[in-house]
C-alpha cells in the first residue's frame, strides 16, 4: 500500500532491514527518557481531565491538536514514534497517577497501542513502534478506557475490578456513543461471551479488551486516515 499522496514512506512501507535500523536508532535516542518525578494521588475526580486532553475526534480542530501533540512527543518530523517514547510522553502529558501508569495486564497505554496496530493489521514483530496513522485510534482507546473507569467508579485494583451485569448495563449509553449499540438481550449475550466461565462478574481488564476493541473494529475511518496522512506536514 502506498502512502496516499506523500513521497515520504510510511513505516509500514519500509523493508524489514530499514525498520530494524530505525528501531535501533530509536533505542539510542530514547535511552535517557524518563517519567516525570511525581507520585500523583489517584482520584476519580481527575478522570475528566484525562478525557479532555485526548483529541480523538475526526475533525480539523482535533487533527491540528493531534499533529502538534505527536510532534511534541516525538521531537522530530517523523511519522512514527517508539513505544517507549509514546508511553512516557503520554503518561507525563496526562499526569497519570501510578495506579494507572504501573498497571500490568490492563496497562491502558500498552492496550491502546496494541489495539491501534491491530486496527491496521500491522505485523506485531514491530509492536515497539506506533505510526502517525495509528495515533488517533490510540487516543480513542484511551478516551474509552478512562470513560469506563468513570462509569464503573473504579477506585483501586483497576485490572481486577469486577463488573456485574447490572453495572454493565449502566455503560450501554457510552458503548452506543463509541459505536457498540446493544439492547438488553444483546447486552446479556455479549456479557456472557466476555464472562465465559462460572464467575458472576467480569474483570475491568476483560471488559476493556473486548468492548473497546470491538468499538475500534466497528469504526470506519478509512477516508479519515487519508486526511490524517495528507495533512501531516
Amino acid at each position: 500500500m502506498g502512502c496516499l499522496g506523500h513521497s515520504i514512506k510510511e513505516f509500514h512501507d519500509l523493508s524489514d532491514e530499514e525498520k530494524e535500523k530505525i528501531i535501533k536508532d530509536m533505542e539510542i535516542d530514547d535511552e535517557d527518557l524518563e517519567y516525570d518525578e511525581q507520585n500523583i494521588e489517584y482520584d476519580l475526580k481527575n478522570i475528566d481531565k484525562f478525557i479532555q486532553k485526548l483529541p480523538c475526534n475526526k475533525d480539523d480542530k482535533d487533527l491540528e491538536i493531534r499533529i502538534k501533540l505527536f510532534k511534541d512527543f516525538n521531537k522530530n518530523e517523523k511519522r512514527y514514534i517508539s513505544y517507549k517514547r509514546i508511553n512516557i510522553s503520554i503518561v507525563n502529558y496526562l499526569e497519570l497517577p501510578n495506579i494507572i501508569r504501573d498497571s500490568k495486564d490492563a496497562n491502558p497505554i500498552r492496550l491502546a497501542g496494541n489495539a491501534a496496530m491491530q486496527k491496521y493489521i500491522r505485523n506485531n514483530k514491530y509492536d515497539n513502534v506506533l505510526e502517525w496513522r495509528e495515533f488517533r485510534i490510540f487516543l480513542y482507546y484511551l478516551k474509552q478506557y478512562f470513560t469506563y473507569i468513570k462509569i464503573f467508579q473504579i477506585k483501586n485494583n483497576l485490572e481486577e475490578h469486577r463488573i456485574n451485569f447490572e453495572e454493565f448495563k449502566k455503560a450501554l449509553p457510552q458503548m452506543k456513543e463509541f459505536g457498540v449499540e446493544l439492547n438488553e438481550t444483546e447486552a446479556n449475550i455479549r456479557y456472557n461471551k466476555i464472562k465465559l466461565g462460572s464467575e458472576n462478574s467480569i474483570t475491568f481488564g476483560d471488559f476493556c479488551s473486548y468492548i473497546i476493541e470491538k468499538s475500534i473494529e466497528l469504526e470506519d475511518d478509512k477516508d479519515w486516515v487519508k486526511i490524517e496522512i495528507d495533512k501531516f506536514p
